[in-house]
């Protein structure tokens, strides 16, 4: 069964240290190997907003401390956070999960599958409509584009007084 897992990010104290001292607020930027890096500065958590572009990726934070460098999270998800003592550095690297496939599951299929290209035939032509469902047809776009009710929290006022200019009309 294939999992889900991250590299590990080796983050060195000379490479943390030049991200804090590289500008004097909090900033986002990339990395070499292009994961997304969140520089904060004298802040009380871990916490990295979650965006659609984001939510496959997992975290990994490190914390200044008073003797260096401590690693508080490692390839967790972005939700989850951590509160910090007292106001700290922080850079925190978000990375993409990689699919692994366990070696059991590398080997080739003894079969290969070929690809079917699909059956297009001349028999199965759209007919344009009849009278009869063409009336229908337009009845039921006529009925959902004005409807008979009044106005109600559903419509704006701005549609409502739209409507009521069109049934003015004769």
């Amino acid at each position: 069964m294939p999992t889900f897992e991250a590299k590990e990010i080796v983050a060195d104290a000379a490479r943390l240290d030049k991200y804090v001292t590289d500008r004097k607020r909090s900033y986002n930027t990339y990395d070499d190997e292009g994961n997304r890096v969140f520089v904060k500065k004298m802040t009380h958590n871990s916490l990295v907003k979650e965006t659609r572009w984001s939510e496959r990726c997992v975290k990994t934070a490190c914390v200044e401390a008073d003797d260096g460098w401590n690693r508080v999270e490692d390839r967790v998800p972005l939700y989850h956070y951590k509160l910090l003592d007292k106001q700290r550095n922080c850079v925190v690297f978000t990375h993409i999960e990689g699919l692994v496939i366990p070696t059991s599951g590398a080997a080739p299929r003894e079969s290969k599958r070929q690809r079917q290209e699909p059956v297009v035939s001349d028999q199965h032509k759209r007919k344009p409509f009849k009278r009869g469902q063409r009336k229908r047809y337009e009845d039921g776009c006529a009925s959902s584009a004005f409807p008979t009710r009044p106005c109600g929290r559903s419509l704006s006022q701005r549609q409502c007084q739209c409507r009521y200019r069109e049934d003015a009309e004769p």
